[in-house]
């Protein structure tokens, strides 16, 4: 396979396509060859496609990047709900493989009524760290029939004892979005003013997006919301130190004798 590769890398087809009908014929080498066959055959015959990518993903079960492609094969076929079926398996075996949750936001995008795909963006929005899933689920949302305004994420970091997150106003992504922190029955108004690496790296602007919530006391309750009153995702906050338990107590008596009456 090293031998095709480098053929591929040197924009040499015939000489890659001769390697590889090669590598089909050696055991060692036929599921990763497979692989390449089916990539090769997705833009037009994705149902040749499929065939190949079922075949090498019975020798490698654990490689999300196939279950992937078996997805866009589907996809391409016009099967939506059997690919969002056939993800959501994968997605649960492995939930953090990036091309894997890609895949699934699309079959998702194509087998889900707008409702449905809202809830499941919304249910999975706190933990999306990828930029690039991060842009697509947002476009997601904003190309609904009835999109949301604007909506954002916060969490609670005991060690720095800050509230951070992120909030957009899709409407008007250039401006930082009005936000309300209400806590021990005091309510603030202040802005999503600081700069997010995330929302910088999904191509949205790098100024303002990010917040950050100073809270030096523990409180049991934090509530952050758009001006609109809206909750962000996270809120209300459990703002307390993180739970460490007690030392063992000393194991002192452990050998002694006990007299039993």
């Amino acid at each position: 396979m090293d031998i095709f590769h480098r053929h591929r890398q040197a924009n040499e087809p015939g000489l890659a396509a001769a390697v590889l009908e090669r590598a089909l014929q050696i055991a060692e080498y036929r599921p990763e060859a497979q692989v390449w066959k089916g990539i090769a055959a997705l833009p037009d015959a994705p149902a040749l496609a499929f065939l190949f990518f079922g075949n090498a993903v019975q020798a490698l079960p654990e490689r999300a990047d196939i279950h992937a492609l078996i997805g866009r094969s589907l996809l391409a076929q016009g099967h939506a709900s059997l690919a969002s079926r056939y993800l959501t398996e994968a997605w649960r075996k492995q939930p953090n493989d990036p091309a894997l949750r890609m895949s699934l936001w699309q079959a998702c995008s194509q087998s889900e009524s707008p409702t449905a795909l809202r809830q499941m963006i919304l249910a999975h929005l706190p933990e999306i760290t990828a930029a690039n899933e991060l842009a697509f689920v947002l476009k997601l949302l904003a190309g609904q029939p009835e999109p949301l305004t604007a909506l954002g994420v916060v969490r609670y970091l005991p060690e720095q004892r800050e509230i951070h997150g992120w909030a957009i106003d899709l409407r008007n992504l250039q401006s930082p979005p009005a936000l309300k922190v209400e806590v021990n029955g005091r309510q603030i108004d202040t802005l999503a003013s600081a700069p997010h690496p995330l929302l910088t790296a999904a191509g949205l602007p790098g100024t303002h997006g990010g917040i950050r919530i100073r809270v030096p006391n523990p409180t049991p309750e934090v509530k952050v919301s758009l001006a609109n009153g809206m909750a962000l995702l996270g809120s209300p906050v459990f703002a307390m130190p993180a739970f460490v338990p007690p030392a063992p107590l000393p194991e002192h008596g452990k050998a002694q004798a006990v007299d039993v009456l």
